[in-house]
């Protein structure tokens, strides 16, 4: 339930109270929907999950599994914050130096 109180000269003033709805909120009911990042395609919400980052090189394709990303809660497009990109980009040239055509590997683990 959130609750908007003010407190003042020994009173306490109930302003309004109401149970969030979970479409207008975030998982921690502390953030908006207005406050979300939108999606640049369709302008719908974004909100936490994982994605499959795939690089397709010439000889060699890369699977990262369970990459943390916001991703379009309407069209599915993702987006990636810098930290993620950075630890993906050292991720992939290790993944490189191994000579099979398909590796396939899972972020948590690789990131720890």
């Amino acid at each position: 339930m959130h609750v908007v109180c003010a407190v003042g000269e020994g009173w306490l003033w109930l302003i309004t109270a109401y149970y969030p709805s979970e479409d207008e909120w975030c998982d921690d009911f502390r953030t908006s929907d207005k406050e979300r990042m939108k999606c640049s395609l369709c302008g719908a919400s974004m909100i936490e999950g994982k994605i499959k980052h795939i690089v397709d090189m010439e000889k060699q394709t890369i699977i990262i599994k369970d990459v943390p990303a916001l991703v379009c809660k309407q069209c599915g497009a993702s987006c990636l914050d810098d930290e993620v990109v950075e630890k993906l980009e050292k991720m992939v040239d290790e993944l490189l130096k191994n000579r099979a055509e398909i590796v396939i590997a899972n972020y948590s683990e690789m990131a720890a």
